[in-house]
């Protein structure tokens, strides 16, 4: 758990409070990981801002929205998140299930009946994200993660939260499904 005193002067300004600097300087993103998260398939993706701001573009369909959600996933409840919400649908197309299986279209069955694409089966695969948040004012760090699988049908999930630097590569490869 980060601990910071918000009591004292802080050593970098003699007229500021720590609690006042930390509202200046507040925790920003900077760096994202994402394994097996909606189309981002089969390896580790990772987005680097350096605490700074950072612009996401692409075409429709490139997956800007997937990379949203993954920070929705880390810090927005299950129970008050809403998905995509760029696209102004208003309808619910995706959820955790859909982003660890890797939901990508439609095609028609039998009768005209449309039926959901995966890039994974349930079942035989996980998912991690990891975000890296950091204060640069403070010098405080925390990375959050989860990790998501299927155990007999259900989707499970692992929260994780350090104080130390985490990666997908050095501390969550190797698992069987």
């Amino acid at each position: 758990m980060l601990e910071f005193n918000t009591n004292t002067k802080s050593p970098n300004s003699s007229h500021q409070t720590n609690s006042e600097l930390f509202l200046e300087g507040g925790f920003k993103l900077s760096s994202l990981e994402i394994l097996n998260w909606g189309t981002f398939d089969g390896k580790i993706w990772k987005i680097e801002t350096d605490g700074k701001g950072a612009l996401i573009t692409g075409e429709n369909g490139s997956g800007k929205s997937t990379l949203v959600d993954a920070i929705l996933t880390l810090l927005v409840a299950n129970n008050k998140r809403n998905y995509n919400l760029s696209s102004g649908s208003g309808k619910r197309e995706r959820s955790e299930s859909t982003y660890v299986r890797g939901a990508y279209g439609n095609k028609m069955e039998e009768l005209g009946v449309a039926k959901t694409k995966f890039c994974r089966e349930e079942g035989k695969t996980y998912s991690i994200l990891l975000a890296q948040f950091e204060n640069l004012v403070l010098y405080g760090k925390i990375t959050l993660a989860q990790f998501f699988w299927y155990d007999r049908g259900e989707l499970k999930k692992f929260y994780i939260t350090s104080t130390k630097d985490l990666s997908i590569s050095h501390h969550f490869t190797d698992f069987q499904t």
